[in-house]
């Protein structure tokens, strides 16, 4: 049984959401299946080598409330089961809390026997390989590769994460690269108009990508192609004007 206070578990798993390891390929993980009210929600992956197959699962009681790799709700009896299978080896534990108290509990046997992380290190290793990202360390990841593919795929998570201000942060990120990929400025710029709610923040990433100096002629007939489904006609006027400035440069 494991003395902890629900912000020290928060804590916990937010610094261990950032702890990849290196050998697995970029990814970022959402729920296989959307939670019904009171609903397991389940996280899973497979990582396929030359060696082994590995599978991670991780199921979430609908009680508990996951936002960007952080709990941010845990309530009474709430639980997260997680399993670790390689070849025909399975591992499987239960953490829970229960008055107060987290409980660590690891099958064996098919009877769940208390136990403790420390003795357990593996499911830390798979709560921190199946919990999503945060916006900041994704903005980071985006800033420094050099990576096509993993740009794109830094950029189709954009979809997976809550609130604007979060998706700002790495599509701002991403709009400042230099050399920035064709491929990259367009998804930029299809995700700032069809997945950021205010105006504020399309225009804030539209105008940094647009002064980006690696800016291509077909991204900028893009934007111009999707000014019309500005809100406001003094953002259109700016957004004009800046792909104009952005021709004669």
């Amino acid at each position: 049984m494991i003395r902890l206070r629900p912000l020290t578990l928060s804590l916990l798993l937010l610094c261990c959401a950032g702890c990849h390891h290196k050998h697995r390929e970029y990814s970022v993980f959402t729920p296989t299946k959307q939670a019904e009210e009171g609903a397991p929600q389940i996280y899973s992956q497979t990582n396929q080598s030359t060696f082994k197959k590995e599978q991670l699962r991780m199921e979430v009681n609908g009680d508990v409330a996951f936002q960007q790799g952080e709990i941010v709700e845990w309530t009474p009896e709430a639980w997260v089961r997680v399993t670790k299978k390689v070849g025909r080896t399975e591992q499987e534990a239960l953490l829970s809390e229960k008055d107060g108290l987290w409980q660590l509990q690891i099958k064996r046997d098919a009877v769940l026997v208390p136990d403790t992380m420390e003795n357990q290190p593996w499911v830390t290793e798979v709560i921190k390989s199946l919990l999503p990202e945060t916006a900041a360390e994704l903005a980071e990841k985006a800033a420094d590769t050099e990576d096509v593919d993993e740009l794109l795929g830094i950029l189709d998570s954009v979809k997976t994460v809550s609130f604007d201000s979060n998706k700002v942060t790495i599509l701002d990120s991403i709009a400042q690269k230099e050399k920035l990929p064709e491929a990259a400025q367009l998804r930029v710029a299809q995700l700032a108009f069809d997945d950021l709610n205010f105006n504020s923040d399309q225009m804030t990433v539209l105008l940094q990508l647009i002064e980006n100096p690696a800016l291509s002629k077909r991204t900028i007939k893009y934007i111009t192609s999707r000014i019309d489904n500005l809100s406001f006609e003094s953002d259109k006027s700016q957004l004009q004007s800046a792909l104009l400035q952005a021709l004669l440069n």
